[in-house]
């Protein structure tokens, strides 16, 4: 981890963003493995999803995630993480699946004779 602390916001989730437990969160585990985290109301990177328009209140570095059906506007995004194949250079693929720990269990080799059994 690097010792350079940076101010992070996380808005306009899908649900409630709970931020007294923030470090159980899938972007915060992500992110804190290379920045010393502190959430803050002046970040200086936003992350916010498509469940309102709060994230036009900050200025900023702002980073759109989604795993819905929905892109990102890069008039307002600087970067995005999407279940979308890249549409952009600063929009980064992120399938649902890969937020589920359980994620490399997929890369695993099968006995297909057993499943098929």
């Amino acid at each position: 981890m690097s010792n350079r602390k940076v101010k992070v916001m996380f808005i306009d989730w899908y649900r409630q963003f709970d931020l007294s437990r923030v470090e159980r969160e899938f972007e915060w585990r992500v992110i804190s493995k290379h920045w010393d985290l502190e959430l803050s109301d002046n970040p200086d990177i936003l992350f916010y999803s498509n469940y309102g328009d709060k994230h036009m209140q900050y200025t900023g570095l702002r980073v759109f995630v989604s795993m819905e059906n929905a892109r990102p506007d890069f008039d307002v995004s600087d970067y995005a993480f999407t279940f979308d194949y890249p549409i952009d250079d600063r929009n980064y693929r992120m399938p649902l699946y890969r937020r589920c720990g359980e994620y490399k269990d997929l890369l695993l080799l099968r006995d297909v004779e057993e499943i098929v059994a």
